[in-house]
Protein backbone atom coordinates (compact mmCIF):
# COMPACT_ATOMS: atom_id res chain seq x y z
CA UNK A 1 0.00 0.00 0.00
CA UNK A 2 1.81 3.36 -0.78
CA UNK A 3 2.60 5.51 1.83
CA UNK A 4 0.67 9.34 2.13
CA UNK A 5 2.03 12.43 0.69
CA UNK A 6 2.66 14.42 3.46
CA UNK A 7 -0.37 15.54 4.27
CA UNK A 8 -1.40 17.21 0.68
CA UNK A 9 -3.78 14.63 -0.51
CA UNK A 10 -7.30 14.26 1.82
CA UNK A 11 -8.78 10.37 1.75
CA UNK A 12 -10.87 9.89 5.01
CA UNK A 13 -11.15 6.17 3.46
CA UNK A 14 -8.16 5.68 4.95
CA UNK A 15 -5.88 4.44 6.74
CA UNK A 16 -8.16 1.09 6.17
CA UNK A 17 -8.05 -3.08 7.55
CA UNK A 18 -5.42 -3.30 4.27
CA UNK A 19 -2.97 -0.58 6.07
CA UNK A 20 0.46 -2.22 7.88
CA UNK A 21 0.79 -1.78 11.31
CA UNK A 22 4.56 0.04 10.11
CA UNK A 23 2.56 2.57 8.18
CA UNK A 24 0.31 4.02 11.02
CA UNK A 25 2.77 6.60 11.95
CA UNK A 26 3.47 8.12 8.52
CA UNK A 27 -0.39 7.97 8.25
CA UNK A 28 -0.51 9.90 11.65
CA UNK A 29 2.17 12.20 10.24
CA UNK A 30 0.02 12.83 7.27
CA UNK A 31 -3.13 13.88 9.38
CA UNK A 32 -0.90 16.06 11.41
CA UNK A 33 0.53 17.96 8.20
CA UNK A 34 -2.57 18.10 6.27
CA UNK A 35 -4.20 19.72 9.13
CA UNK A 36 -1.37 22.47 9.85
CA UNK A 37 -0.61 23.05 5.95
CA UNK A 38 -4.79 23.76 5.60
CA UNK A 39 -5.35 26.24 8.87
CA UNK A 40 -2.27 27.44 8.42
CA UNK A 41 -3.73 29.52 5.63
CA UNK A 42 -5.36 32.37 8.10
CA UNK A 43 -4.39 30.92 11.67
CA UNK A 44 -1.02 30.98 13.54
CA UNK A 45 0.09 27.35 13.28
CA UNK A 46 3.86 27.04 13.27
CA UNK A 47 5.17 23.20 12.38
CA UNK A 48 6.46 22.71 16.25
CA UNK A 49 4.98 23.49 18.92
CA UNK A 50 5.42 22.91 22.64
CA UNK A 51 2.44 24.46 23.99
CA UNK A 52 -1.38 25.02 23.16
CA UNK A 53 -0.93 28.61 23.24
CA UNK A 54 1.75 28.94 20.08
CA UNK A 55 -1.04 28.15 17.30
CA UNK A 56 -5.04 28.46 16.92
CA UNK A 57 -5.04 32.24 16.56
CA UNK A 58 -6.76 34.07 13.54
CA UNK A 59 -4.34 36.13 11.64
CA UNK A 60 -7.00 37.63 9.31
CA UNK A 61 -10.05 36.49 7.82
CA UNK A 62 -11.22 35.60 4.09
CA UNK A 63 -14.86 35.13 2.99
CA UNK A 64 -15.90 33.57 -0.67
CA UNK A 65 -18.40 35.16 -2.34
CA UNK A 66 -21.51 33.40 -1.80
CA UNK A 67 -25.60 32.80 -1.68
CA UNK A 68 -27.32 33.67 1.78
CA UNK A 69 -26.78 31.34 4.09
CA UNK A 70 -29.55 29.27 5.33
CA UNK A 71 -30.66 29.90 9.50
CA UNK A 72 -31.18 27.00 11.29
CA UNK A 73 -31.41 25.93 14.60
CA UNK A 74 -30.28 28.09 17.66
CA UNK A 75 -28.46 30.34 14.70
CA UNK A 76 -28.17 33.99 16.11
CA UNK A 77 -26.99 35.21 12.50
CA UNK A 78 -24.16 35.19 10.20
CA UNK A 79 -21.56 37.52 8.31
CA UNK A 80 -20.75 36.69 4.41
CA UNK A 81 -20.10 38.56 1.49
CA UNK A 82 -22.77 38.14 -1.38
CA UNK A 83 -22.08 36.90 -5.03
CA UNK A 84 -22.35 40.70 -5.67
CA UNK A 85 -19.30 41.55 -2.97
CA UNK A 86 -20.77 43.04 -0.71
CA UNK A 87 -20.17 42.44 3.23
CA UNK A 88 -23.34 41.63 4.89
CA UNK A 89 -25.03 40.03 8.11
CA UNK A 90 -27.72 37.95 8.23
CA UNK A 91 -30.10 37.97 11.15
CA UNK A 92 -31.73 34.88 11.86
CA UNK A 93 -35.39 36.06 11.28
CA UNK A 94 -34.25 36.21 7.72
CA UNK A 95 -33.35 40.35 7.80
CA UNK A 96 -30.49 41.55 5.80
CA UNK A 97 -27.80 44.43 6.82
CA UNK A 98 -25.67 45.97 4.25
CA UNK A 99 -22.56 46.75 6.04
CA UNK A 100 -20.03 47.50 2.93
CA UNK A 101 -21.63 47.87 -0.27
CA UNK A 102 -20.46 46.53 -3.70
CA UNK A 103 -19.30 50.28 -3.87
CA UNK A 104 -17.13 49.67 -1.26
CA UNK A 105 -19.13 52.46 0.77
CA UNK A 106 -20.25 52.18 4.26
CA UNK A 107 -24.20 51.37 4.49
CA UNK A 108 -26.07 51.05 7.93
CA UNK A 109 -29.37 50.00 6.55
CA UNK A 110 -30.43 47.63 3.71
CA UNK A 111 -31.62 49.77 1.05
CA UNK A 112 -31.03 52.99 2.74
CA UNK A 113 -28.99 56.03 1.49
CA UNK A 114 -25.21 54.78 0.97
CA UNK A 115 -22.79 55.59 3.11
CA UNK A 116 -24.98 55.96 6.28
CA UNK A 117 -24.24 54.70 9.60
CA UNK A 118 -27.23 55.08 11.88
CA UNK A 119 -26.40 56.00 15.37
CA UNK A 120 -29.34 54.33 16.51
CA UNK A 121 -30.42 50.58 16.57
CA UNK A 122 -33.81 49.88 18.23
CA UNK A 123 -36.97 49.29 16.25
CA UNK A 124 -39.40 52.55 16.21
CA UNK A 125 -36.36 54.78 17.04
CA UNK A 126 -35.03 58.25 15.79
CA UNK A 127 -31.05 58.70 15.36
CA UNK A 128 -28.38 60.51 14.21
CA UNK A 129 -26.98 59.77 10.51
CA UNK A 130 -23.26 60.25 9.16
CA UNK A 131 -24.06 60.48 5.74
CA UNK A 132 -21.37 59.89 2.78
CA UNK A 133 -21.18 61.41 -0.47
CA UNK A 134 -21.80 65.41 -0.86
CA UNK A 135 -20.82 68.30 -2.85
CA UNK A 136 -17.08 68.18 -1.33
CA UNK A 137 -16.83 64.73 -0.42
CA UNK A 138 -17.26 65.04 3.40
CA UNK A 139 -20.37 63.29 5.69
CA UNK A 140 -22.78 65.48 6.55
CA UNK A 141 -25.39 64.91 9.76
CA UNK A 142 -29.25 64.43 9.03
CA UNK A 143 -31.94 62.98 10.68
CA UNK A 144 -33.57 59.09 10.64
CA UNK A 145 -36.46 57.61 11.84
CA UNK A 146 -35.87 53.48 11.65
CA UNK A 147 -40.00 53.59 11.55
CA UNK A 148 -40.72 55.46 8.96
CA UNK A 149 -37.32 54.74 7.02
CA UNK A 150 -36.70 58.60 5.24
CA UNK A 151 -34.01 60.98 5.62
CA UNK A 152 -35.02 64.00 6.49
CA UNK A 153 -33.56 67.50 5.70
CA UNK A 154 -30.88 68.67 7.86
CA UNK A 155 -32.57 71.73 9.26
CA UNK A 156 -34.89 69.35 10.70
CA UNK A 157 -31.84 68.80 13.08
CA UNK A 158 -30.87 72.29 13.38
CA UNK A 159 -27.49 71.44 11.30
CA UNK A 160 -27.42 73.62 8.35
CA UNK A 161 -26.07 71.72 5.29
CA UNK A 162 -22.63 73.65 5.56
CA UNK A 163 -22.41 72.40 9.13
CA UNK A 164 -19.55 70.11 7.98
CA UNK A 165 -16.52 72.34 6.52
CA UNK A 166 -13.15 70.87 6.29
CA UNK A 167 -13.62 67.81 8.16
CA UNK A 168 -15.18 69.56 11.35
CA UNK A 169 -18.54 71.02 12.15
CA UNK A 170 -17.02 74.71 13.44
CA UNK A 171 -19.97 75.88 10.80
CA UNK A 172 -22.63 74.81 12.90
CA UNK A 173 -21.89 77.13 15.99
CA UNK A 174 -23.01 80.51 15.46
CA UNK A 175 -22.08 84.07 16.97
CA UNK A 176 -21.65 84.59 20.73
CA UNK A 177 -23.57 86.26 21.86
CA UNK A 178 -22.38 88.18 25.80
CA UNK A 179 -25.56 90.02 26.42
CA UNK A 180 -28.05 87.83 27.63
CA UNK A 181 -30.11 87.47 30.89
CA UNK A 182 -30.70 85.39 33.53
CA UNK A 183 -33.70 83.75 32.10
CA UNK A 184 -35.58 83.33 29.38
CA UNK A 185 -36.36 81.03 26.27
CA UNK A 186 -33.83 79.89 23.68
CA UNK A 187 -34.70 80.52 19.94
CA UNK A 188 -32.02 77.80 19.54
CA UNK A 189 -30.10 74.99 20.64
CA UNK A 190 -27.28 76.37 22.54
CA UNK A 191 -24.07 76.40 25.43
CA UNK A 192 -24.71 79.55 28.20
CA UNK A 193 -21.76 80.33 29.83
CA UNK A 194 -21.58 82.21 33.04
CA UNK A 195 -19.17 83.47 35.86
CA UNK A 196 -18.73 85.47 38.51
CA UNK A 197 -16.33 86.82 41.46
CA UNK A 198 -17.89 84.35 44.08
CA UNK A 199 -20.53 82.67 46.03
CA UNK A 200 -22.64 80.29 44.42
CA UNK A 201 -24.87 79.72 41.08
CA UNK A 202 -27.32 77.16 39.61
CA UNK A 203 -28.60 76.47 36.08
CA UNK A 204 -31.64 75.38 35.62
CA UNK A 205 -33.48 74.41 32.03
CA UNK A 206 -36.32 72.66 30.60
CA UNK A 207 -39.35 72.77 29.03
CA UNK A 208 -41.64 74.74 31.91
CA UNK A 209 -41.49 78.40 32.24
CA UNK A 210 -39.29 79.25 34.63
CA UNK A 211 -37.11 76.39 34.44
CA UNK A 212 -37.30 74.45 36.91
CA UNK A 213 -34.29 71.35 36.55
CA UNK A 214 -31.49 71.44 37.93
CA UNK A 215 -28.73 70.68 35.14
CA UNK A 216 -25.38 72.62 36.95
CA UNK A 217 -24.56 74.08 40.39
CA UNK A 218 -20.76 75.68 41.14
CA UNK A 219 -19.90 77.45 44.41
CA UNK A 220 -16.26 79.71 44.43
CA UNK A 221 -15.54 80.88 48.03
CA UNK A 222 -15.19 84.36 48.79
CA UNK A 223 -12.33 84.16 51.14
CA UNK A 224 -10.19 82.67 48.25
CA UNK A 225 -11.18 85.56 45.58
CA UNK A 226 -12.06 82.80 43.11
CA UNK A 227 -14.47 82.87 40.41
CA UNK A 228 -17.63 80.55 40.03
CA UNK A 229 -17.99 79.13 36.39
CA UNK A 230 -20.95 77.12 34.86
CA UNK A 231 -21.66 75.90 31.26
CA UNK A 232 -24.35 73.91 30.41
CA UNK A 233 -26.77 73.55 26.97
CA UNK A 234 -29.91 74.65 26.22
CA UNK A 235 -32.28 73.21 23.75
CA UNK A 236 -34.83 74.94 20.96
CA UNK A 237 -37.62 76.15 22.86
CA UNK A 238 -36.69 75.40 26.04
CA UNK A 239 -36.41 77.90 29.23
CA UNK A 240 -33.80 78.68 31.08
CA UNK A 241 -32.96 80.37 34.48
CA UNK A 242 -29.61 81.07 35.94
CA UNK A 243 -29.63 82.16 39.99
CA UNK A 244 -27.16 83.55 42.23
CA UNK A 245 -23.64 85.25 41.77
CA UNK A 246 -23.21 84.72 37.84
CA UNK A 247 -22.52 88.17 36.61
CA UNK A 248 -21.56 87.62 33.37
CA UNK A 249 -23.34 85.81 30.67
CA UNK A 250 -22.50 84.33 27.40
CA UNK A 251 -24.53 82.29 24.73
CA UNK A 252 -22.85 80.46 21.74
CA UNK A 253 -25.87 78.94 19.02
CA UNK A 254 -26.07 75.98 17.57
CA UNK A 255 -27.17 75.02 14.41
CA UNK A 256 -28.46 78.87 14.07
Amino acid sequence: MAVPDSGVTWNEAKPDNDTVAHQIDDFNRHLMIGVRSRMEHEHVWPAAQTATNQAGYHEFITFQAQDAPTMAGTTGGAVYVRTDYAFAFLHSDGSEVIVVGTDKSVLGVTGGTQGSIPICSSANSTGLVMLAGSAAGLPLVTHYNTAAPTYEALSSVGISSAAVTGGHISAAFGTWNNSFATSGRATSDGILVCMGANGTASGFTDANNPASVLVVRDYAAVAFGSWLHMTFPVKKNDYYLITGNCTSFSWLPLGA
